[in-house]
């Protein structure tokens, strides 16, 4: 997983900058055309990337190459040969049919940062940390949960290391290299809870439960909605169905348990949910202090 996040968001900008550094014709439109893809294939990584992966401070790399990139292009392009009407008319063209595309991707993250109506507003629920949405927006492109109608506007969220990883060993390791696996879970409002599971094992990833997705879980009910916090550690629920709690209670640990490649928490919240699982439910916008989180947010 390393090297294709390394591959897609570090190196391919890398040899896109590097490419428009040398400019093949003077014309302006050409150029700013190579610039274009260079600026939306940059962006798209900044905005829609995993940068938990590889250190969340890598990722101001990549606005900074695209500046550096561009002007050295700029400079070049008066040395740059003048080419024919018909070379030109060709590499238009081209760059056209490379740039418009990244540029449509990039245009649809931005979009999907936008905060939907009608949220419900929670209190996060992990304390003492600097968390990092993973998965999270109100479209593909930022929120794998997205095709999944109850879970439209669910979170899985990460807690970063001092280098901002959210795993501690190079690669995929056993749970406890990953700085949020027991990390306590605070019932992000005031309510009952619904449904709890608590004796699940927590898997090494990569390896998965799909036939019960949620794993270890938590379902509290507040606020018109349904929350559930998924894949918890096993053991660590303090809570059983019935119970009230106040909103900033420990109710378990953050944990593996489920269908889920790594230690994450999965927050979501639904409206007119009927079952256990919540997947027969309408999707509920969160906010958190009156901010909607989406992917590459930190919380701290």
């Amino acid at each position: 997983m390393v090297l294709a996040v390394l591959t897609a968001q570090v190196i391919v900008p890398a040899a896109v900058c590097a490419w428009i550094c040398f400019p093949r014709s003077r014309h302006l439109l050409p150029w700013w055309l190579t610039v274009l893809l260079a600026f939306s294939t940059t962006m798209f990584f900044y905005v829609a990337g995993r940068w938990d992966i590889l250190g969340y401070p890598l990722r101001y790399a990549l606005p900074v190459g695209f500046l550096a990139a561009a002007t050295t292009s700029w400079i070049r392009r008066e040395t740059a040969p003048s080419v024919p009407r018909s070379a030109l008319v060709v590499q238009v063209v081209c760059y056209a049919l490379m740039a418009l595309p990244l540029l449509w991707l990039l245009v649809n993250a931005l979009l999907e940062r936008r905060a939907p109506g009608n949220a419900v507003e929670l209190s996060f629920p992990l304390r003492e940390g600097r968390f990092y949405v993973s998965h999270g927006g109100s479209g593909p492109l930022l929120n794998q949960h997205h095709d999944v109608h109850a879970q439209r506007y669910a979170l899985d969220i990460n807690q970063l290391n001092a280098w901002g990883r959210s795993i501690n060993a190079l690669t995929d390791g056993e749970p406890r290299d990953y700085p949020i696996f027991g990390r306590p879970v605070h019932s992000p409002c005031r309510g009952t809870v619904v449904t709890t599971e608590n004796d699940l094992p927590d898997l090494t990833p990569p390896d998965r439960d799909p036939q019960r997705p949620a794993g270890n879980h938590v379902v509290v009910e507040c606020l018109g909605v349904k929350v559930l916090m998924a894949h918890l550690r096993q053991g660590s629920v303090r809570v059983r169905p019935g119970d009230d709690v106040g909103e900033g209670d420990v109710l378990a640990e953050v944990g593996n348990s489920g269908n889920t490649s790594r230690p994450h928490l999965h927050l979501e919240a639904v409206r007119n949910a009927q079952q256990p699982d919540l997947d027969d439910g309408d999707p509920a916008p969160m906010t958190f202090g009156g901010e909607a989180l989406v992917r590459n947010d930190v919380r701290k």
